[in-house]
């Protein structure tokens, strides 16, 4: 169905002539002479394709997993789509060649309902998002592509089945399905949550939330060194304090057969941000960190020390006394132990 811009007002409708279930995310494709809806059901791998007379354009593009959120991006000419089992959002062409990617697993908002994109925001974009079980409040996410990362979230407080997100300048309006979602828990199962309404909402100012993770990153190749599968993003944030009490580490468990041993550890990874320098702690425990620089480009960092005895961990983070930067915000892969007192070359095993 087309809506006027308040939702008052029916302006026409069009039957799916490719028969499915249920209706799920959809968009609306812009890419050369093409001008059609793109659609996905949420229970089989196809987006299928539709103009608004009802006749299809082209065949259904299939991808390999199961489509439910669904949204055009006009700068990148390609679709971005969730996976309707897990976190994963991609942006894949028409011709399914997948671009980026952005991960919410973890119980970082996923599985993904709904997407809009909001070319305003950010270098590149933000991507909004909802996510949420029936009968609790929606979830609203805002996604920067350019960072990869999480901005902030916020919930919805009357919105307990959303349907649907557009967001413009400082608006945002969602579509709450809660006749049809009225079987399932309360509160939703009763007024005033049980209809089917457009909501209206005001995006407050949006600020960095402040968090630690580490997750898939939003590009899918990684550098040659790690046989180019795709690299990690590393956010690692100490706080505001200095102290040595003050530290944000990552710590990767090693051999016991390697307590007291000479040995060198290797990371490749470049800043997210081109234009600055980050800095990041490595160290073999319990050894001294060495903090390291990481630019625009990827560049592999290593350092040679002795294990402790009993301690044969490895470390990447930041911390008071080690490392300049309180937020370590970084990418990349490809970390390693060499026993010895000269590092070898890294091996790829593509596949791995």
């Amino acid at each position: 169905m087309r809506l006027s811009a308040d939702g008052s007002t029916l302006v026409s409708q069009i039957q799916t002539v490719q028969g499915i279930g249920g209706l799920q995310g959809v968009a609306f494709v812009t890419a050369g002479a093409l001008r059609c809806l793109a659609y996905v059901s949420g229970a089989n791998n196809n987006v299928y394709f539709m103009n608004r007379d009802g006749s299809v354009p082209r065949a259904p593009l299939v991808l390999p997993f199961v489509p439910n959120a669904l949204a055009w991006d006009d700068a990148r000419q390609a679709l971005w789509a969730s996976d309707a089992a897990n976190g994963d959002v991609w942006c894949v062409t028409l011709t399914g060649v997948m671009l980026r990617y952005a991960d919410f697993n973890g119980g970082w908002g996923g599985p993904i309902d709904h997407i809009c994109v909001d070319p305003s925001r950010g270098a590149a974009g933000y991507l909004w998002l909802t996510a949420g079980a029936n009968g609790s409040p929606g979830m609203l996410l805002a996604w920067d592509i350019a960072k990869d990362q999480l901005v902030n979230r916020w919930l919805l407080d009357s919105a307990q089945a959303v349907e649907g997100l557009l967001v413009s300048g400082t608006t945002l309006k969602v579509v709450s399905d809660g006749y049809y979602h009225m079987f399932g828990s309360a509160p939703n199962s009763a007024a005033p949550y049980n209809v089917n309404e457009m909501q209206t909402y005001t995006i407050p100012a949006i600020t960095q939330w402040r968090y630690s993770r580490v997750f898939k990153a939003g590009e899918i190749v990684g550098p040659p060194v790690a046989g180019g599968r795709q690299p990690y993003r590393l956010i690692l944030d100490r706080g505001d304090g200095n102290t040595s009490a003050d530290f944000t580490l990552i710590t990767r468990d090693a051999d016991a057969s390697i307590n007291g041993q000479v040995a060198i550890m290797s990371w490749t990874g470049k800043s997210i941000d081109p234009a600055v320098t980050a800095n990041m702690a490595m160290r073999l425990l319990n050894g001294a960190a060495t903090n390291f620089t990481f630019g625009a480009d990827y560049v592999r960092r290593s350092l040679s020390a002795t294990f402790a005895s009993g301690a044969n961990n490895t470390q990447l983070g930041t911390r008071g006394t080690m490392s300049p930067d309180n937020i370590v915000n970084v990418v990349g892969t490809a970390l390693a132990v060499s026993l010895g007192s000269a590092a070898l070359e890294y091996a790829a095993r593509p596949g791995a």
